[in-house]
């Protein structure tokens, strides 16, 4: 049985909950900047001079839009996948943003993550989708993670808004 649990944005405050995951997704600018100042706690908690020397040595180029890296988390447990969506453009649209998300999943299934936590609402606004489209490439991912049955129904998935309670 696959759980989607809503859950508030203190999570990011306290390492001892954040502990309790395998793996925690990062959307993030084409230098693997958080594109949320809020998981800028993360960082700091994952070690941000261990993170940042990880990255120079094993990353000789910025990331691309559709590009995924996953490092360790280092002074946490979960692994960290840093993830670059496209931009909105008359070229890129729903479906590319969408892509994306299902190479997250291929990724997670693939690694064997069990427990992840996914920042929803989906930060499509942040890459130009307006809010309308934003919240149906909520209802689609919700829908992927629900209704894709290759996916292993085990894990668990929480969602962490971004928005203070």
């Amino acid at each position: 049985m696959r759980i989607i649990r809503i859950l508030p944005y203190e999570v990011l405050l306290n390492k001892k909950h954040l502990d309790n995951y395998d793996l925690i997704i990062i959307p993030c600018n084409y230098m693997m900047e958080p594109i949320n100042i809020e998981y800028n706690n993360i960082i700091e908690k994952a070690s941000i001079t261990k993170l940042n020397n990880y990255i120079i040595n094993n990353y000789k180029y910025y990331i691309n839009d559709g590009d995924i890296r996953i490092t360790p988390g280092f002074d946490i447990k979960p692994n960290l996948m840093f993830v670059k969506y496209p931009f909105h453009s008359k070229r890129i649209g729903i479906n590319n943003y969408l892509e994306v998300f299902k190479d997250i999943l291929d990724k997670i299934e693939i690694n064997e993550y069990k427990k992840v936590l996914l920042p929803l609402p989906n930060n499509a606004f942040h890459y130009g989708f307006s809010r309308d489209e934003t919240l149906k490439i909520d209802k689609i991912i919700h829908h992927l993670i629900e209704r894709n049955d290759s996916f292993n129904k085990e894990i668990q998935f929480d969602e962490i808004y971004l928005t203070k309670s």
